[in-house]
């Protein structure tokens, strides 16, 4: 019998991405008649806190003649997890409408909630402490930024430690 994790590892994007195969048809891509440049991804803070939020912004600007509209799709890598994770997960995404020209910042926030994970054994949604890596594109095969930041759920001080070492 294989646990809900084995099998969500081994069905659609998950299972494609793990045999590094390409996607014939991406999640998200989209055809259009004009282009757009995402540019500038920066974040508010280098860490997300227990009860925080962390924003990350890019600049979006249609570079041809004609109105169009962008989605600016938000992944989250796992850099360092205690479990066999997809390679990145979609957290949001944002729309945008832009004229000739124009451009325009896009901001997504996300919480702790964002990037936990199920565990069977406990029946719990636990939150780890780790290095994490915002991905930016407009779809999923066409990732063009990235940011790293750190999950602290938890500030370990030097008083902490010491009085943990004695125990």
């Amino acid at each position: 019998s294989r646990s809900l994790n084995e099998y969500l590892q081994n069905v659609g994007y998950r299972w494609v991405d793990k045999e590094h195969l390409h996607h014939l048809f991406a999640f998200g891509q989209i055809l259009s008649y004009t282009q757009f440049k995402v540019s500038q991804l920066h974040t508010d803070k280098a860490s997300l806190t227990k009860d925080g939020n962390i924003t990350f912004t890019v600049n979006v600007e249609n570079i041809r003649k004609k109105m169009g509209a962008e989605t600016v799709q938000f992944y989250i890598h796992y850099v360092q997890s205690p479990i066999d994770r997809l390679n990145k997960g979609m957290k949001g995404f944002k729309n945008v409408f832009l004229q000739p020209d124009e451009k325009k910042n896009v901001s997504i926030a996300i919480d702790n909630s964002t990037l936990g994970f199920y565990e069977e054994t406990s029946n719990i949604w636990p939150f780890k402490n780790g290095q994490f890596e915002a991905l930016i594109g407009n779809s999923y095969n066409n990732i063009s930024l990235s940011q790293p930041f750190i999950l602290q759920l938890m500030v370990l001080t030097d008083r902490f430690l010491s009085i943990s070492s004695r125990n």
